[in-house]
């Protein structure tokens, strides 16, 4: 299955907290991880 990290991105975590900046990582066609900017994600 292919992986795509996008970075820099703004998330919306639908929480009523404000959208934050930081990665989210798909793998196929679902999300698997998500982290706020300064956290890394391995690709």
């Amino acid at each position: 299955m292919a992986k795509i990290l996008f970075k820099n991105v703004n998330v919306l975590d639908c929480t009523g907290a404000p959208p934050f900046t930081g990665q989210v990582l798909v793998e196929g066609n679902r999300i698997k991880a998500v982290a706020p900017q300064g956290s890394t994600i391995p690709a």
